[in-house]
Formats: C-alpha cells, sequence, structure tokens
C-alpha cells in the first residue's frame, strides 16, 4: 500500500508541519506500519517512523517517533500558564495519539530561545478539552538562551543562561498534575531594584514546582 500524503503536526508545541509522499505503508493484520525513513524539515531533516493500530478497522493508536539528525532544529514552544518557553529545539520525540489524549515524551535541547516567568498561577479551565495532553521531557537548556521576568516589555529582570542547564517537564491535563524540577545557572544580565538598574553578574533561580505552588529559591549577585 502506498500513502500518497500525510501532513503531521503538533501545533501547540512545534511550529512546523511534516508532510509524507508516496510512501510505503506496511499492514499486518490490525496495524498499519511506516518504516524509520528521512523527512525533510525547513531546515535540515528528520528520522521519522510511525505505527497505528485498529481495533476491527476502527482507529486506537498512532505512534510517531522522530529525531532531528545533524544540526537540524526546530521552532518549539512549551506554555506552563506560568512560563512560555520559546526557542529552537532539536533531539527525538516520541508521539502517541488516541482518541481521546496525546502522550509525548522525549529528550530535547532547547537554543537560541527565550523563557518568560510570568508567574501566572491562576488554575486551568475544568471544561472538558477535545483531547487530553499528557507531557514528560528531559529539556537541555542550549546556546543563547535567555530568562525574562515577567514579560520581554517591561522585564524586572532579564538573564542569559549557562549552558547545558537541564530540567524535567511534566504534564498531565486529565489529572491537573504538573512538575517542573530544575536549575538554572544565569550569567550576564540586568536587574532592576529600587528604580535603579543594575547588571547581574551571576545568579541561580531553582526550581521544584508542582501543580500547587511554584515558589523558585532565587539567588543574584549584581553591581551597579
Amino acid at each position: 500500500l502506498t500513502l500518497i500524503q500525510f501532513g503531521a503536526s503538533v501545533p501547540k508545541f512545534l511550529d512546523e508541519t511534516f508532510y509524507i509522499d508516496h510512501t510505503a505503508i506496511k499492514i499486518e493484520h490490525s496495524s498499519f506500519r511506516i518504516e524509520p525513513m528521512i523527512l525533510s524539515a525547513e531546515k535540515g531533516e528528520i528520522l521519522f517512523e510511525a505505527f497505528a493500530y485498529f481495533d476491527r478497522w476502527k482507529f486506537d493508536t498512532l505512534s510517531m517517533n522522530a529525531k532531528t539528525l545533524q544540526e537540524t532544529q526546530l521552532g518549539g514552544k512549551i506554555d506552563l500558564n506560568w512560563m512560555n518557553v520559546t526557542g529552537k529545539a532539536s533531539g527525538q520525540m516520541l508521539i502517541e495519539l488516541t482518541q481521546d489524549d496525546v502522550y509525548m515524551s522525549g529528550d530535547i535541547v532547547l537554543a537560541n530561545g527565550s523563557a518568560e516567568i510570568t508567574m501566572n498561577e491562576a488554575p486551568p479551565s475544568k471544561s472538558k478539552k477535545v483531547m487530553e495532553t499528557k507531557l514528560e521531557l528531559n529539556l537541555e537548556i542550549g546556546e543563547k538562551t535567555e530568562v525574562i521576568y515577567p514579560n520581554r516589555n517591561a522585564p524586572v529582570f532579564w538573564a542569559q543562561v549557562v549552558p547545558h542547564t537541564k530540567f524535567y517537564v511534566f504534564v498531565d491535563t486529565a489529572m491537573d498534575k504538573m512538575e517542573f524540577k530544575g536549575d538554572l545557572e544565569l550569567r550576564g544580565g540586568e536587574i532592576m531594584y529600587v528604580g535603579r538598574n543594575f547588571y547581574l553578574r551571576e545568579g541561580r533561580l531553582v526550581f521544584d514546582a508542582n501543580e500547587d505552588t511554584i515558589d523558585p529559591f532565587v539567588t543574584f549577585r549584581a553591581e551597579i
């Protein structure tokens, strides 16, 4: 069987949509499989494979595995309600979809980006979502990434993040659960205090956040 065209996107987390043209599909009993293949992205290549299972020809599960190759970077974003993260992402991601939910896990490096810490702790809406989401990521900060509070237009402080900082992110919308754990080492930036601007020589933001509390541990070393 040949798949004429297939489009895949995760608009909540990635800017790009990927298309597969004229690809062979293996059919075995109640499953469809796309063997590992290389997809062309806007700036690079992605190793991709997919598997779909049907229960009496009714869709049950779709599993997709994607890995960026060489120096490929994709436009990525994560909105945790209290922190908005954007940048260029690379790494490996597993995406599994059913009729009711989507599960995503992987190891991601985020570079050339920013994290705006809004500290908005307003509870999410309890209305039924179209699809529940479960996200589990090991996130590493790459080169040229900065952290800003509370936003870029009127920052109280901003700083460059020391590369190779690592975080763990877990979100489960069905259970209203969230975890965000990591230690941001900062070097170079600016902080506003008592109406004056100070040069931020170094600092740390230590997170051990969950759905009940965020409250990072903050240390700064600054000078006029």
